[in-house]
């Protein structure tokens, strides 16, 4: 299973990744020692060689980015240009992506997974401004918006049929904390935090995690990317190291941080017994028991 966490642009300053490569074009898996994974420092597409260790392509459309939902509840992504919009939902298989909904007029970014895959929702102007905000979820093929549901939405988590979202506070800079009800069409929106300094959301332990708070003292920077591991109490946090990146591994019930893996880090997914890195250069695996 692979846990997608998808979190906000870095404050650090950020090694460059190599250019593309000549055969970027190709992002169909020819066999099964191929795959599409996502790159989870760029946000690209990648074809990946398993057996090999290898890049064998990337996916080089200007301004054009692969999002994922911050849990490992569901499979769903959406691929798209931000300029203006041109998004896709779909699922990466074993023959690449798939699409399942197309949006030419608009940007949809995975939010959270519940009864329902959120989605939220941006229309843009003919000058490239953002000019409407929405949230919607996946029905039969459609998305179904909720009507009270308003702002510009950064994070979302589910709970208990509850699902909360921050929402962007450009005059303070700072994030909201609001919730409604699952399946209540008519639910209104409730406020119960304000000023937070950050808008990710985690879902885990039965309860909502924000600004990084797991509780167990733990200081989580998720900037690039973090997985959440529920199973075995762990996060995994992607980190710069000096020129190059490297893997954190966080024990969220006794608060150790043990670096996993430092090198060209590209996307890791975790099982029962073991969590497989991949990097651009070779596939590190490492036995869940050993790690914090």
């Amino acid at each position: 299973m692979l846990l997608l966490a998808g979190c906000g642009p870095a404050s650090t300053e950020r090694p460059e990744r190599p250019a593309p490569t000549t055969a970027a074009q190709r992002l169909e898996p020819a066999g099964a020692h191929e795959r599409l994974i996502i790159d989870r420092y760029t946000n690209k597409l990648v074809l990946y060689d398993v057996d090999a260790g290898s890049v064998l392509a990337v996916d080089d459309r200007p301004q054009t980015f692969v999002y994922a939902f911050n849990d490992g509840e569901s499979d769903l992504v959406t691929v798209g240009s931000s300029d203006g919009g041109r998004f896709s939902i779909g699922r990466i298989g074993a023959d690449g992506f798939e699409s399942i909904i197309d949006l030419s007029d608009a940007a949809a970014f995975p939010l959270a997974v519940g009864e329902q895959s959120y989605f939220a929702l941006n229309t843009y102007s003919k000058t490239g401004t953002i000019e409407t905000r929405a949230v919607a979820y996946l029905s039969d093929g459609a998305l179904v918006e909720l009507p009270h549901v308003t702002g510009a939405v950064v994070g979302g988590a589910v709970v208990d049929g509850e699902l909360w979202y921050t929402t962007y506070e450009q005059e303070s800079d700072t994030f909201t904390l609001l919730s409604v009800t699952e399946g209540d069409a008519d639910a209104r929106p409730r406020v119960h935090r304000e000023g937070l300094s950050d808008g990710t959301l985690f879902s885990y332990d039965g309860r909502i995690v924000t600004e990084g708070d797991f509780g167990s003292g733990v200081e989580v920077d998720c900037a690039i990317y973090c997985a959440l591991d529920p199973a075995h109490d762990r996060l995994y946090i992607l980190a710069v190291d000096g020129e190059s990146l490297a893997l954190d591994a966080a024990s969220l019930a006794t608060g150790e941080v043990r670096r996993v893996v430092t090198g060209d880090v590209l996307d890791l997914a975790v099982g029962s017994d073991s969590t497989t890195v991949l990097l651009r250069d070779r596939i590190a695996t490492f036995d869940s028991a050993e790690l914090p």
